[in-house]
């Protein structure tokens, strides 16, 4: 498989209690996402652990991978790479992904803390670090994975 630097890998597939939940609450099949570093490498945040680089973990039948429509020029792979070495050990923004159940539930308001976050909005903010805003007209890092699987500026690689 042809990985390339910055390359979105969403995850599918999952049968646990926290998934089931996600896709409820999203109305999406998508339920995380993370960036590709390389083939075998990725950049990760998750409920219980902080952002950091691992491994690639998942089997090819749970992900599927999108990449950004344009070329990435050589200036915005340096920012994105400042972006995640500026954010690792970033703490999970579990308020703000508590915020998505009960704006569902309540329809209360998403709390954003811009100090932590979940994976989308990593994701998200990874792309506009770079200048490119893979939605147009969201508001900054309140994406859920698969708002973020929907954006026009990405498509998938097989």
């Amino acid at each position: 498989m042809d990985i390339n630097f910055g390359d979105i890998l969403f995850v599918r597939n999952k049968d646990t209690i926290v998934s089931k939940i996600i896709k409820w609450v999203t109305k999406s099949n998508i339920i995380h996402c993370a960036i590709f570093i390389n083939n075998l490498h990725i950049v990760e945040i998750s409920w219980n652990y902080k952002l950091k680089i691992r491994h690639l973990h998942y089997n090819n039948n749970e992900f599927i991978i999108k990449r950004y429509i344009n070329k990435l020029t050589e200036e915005q792979k340096i920012l994105m790479h400042q972006f995640i070495i500026n954010k690792l050990n970033t703490k999970y923004d579990i308020v703000q992904t508590f915020g998505y159940l009960f704006k569902k539930l309540f329809r209360f308001k998403v709390i954003n803390n811009r100090e932590l976050y979940n994976c989308s909005e990593f994701c998200d903010m990874f792309y506009k670090r770079a200048g490119i805003d893979l939605l147009e007209n969201d508001f900054e890092g309140t994406v859920t994975p698969g708002e973020l699987f929907k954006s026009e500026k990405l498509v998938i690689i097989e």
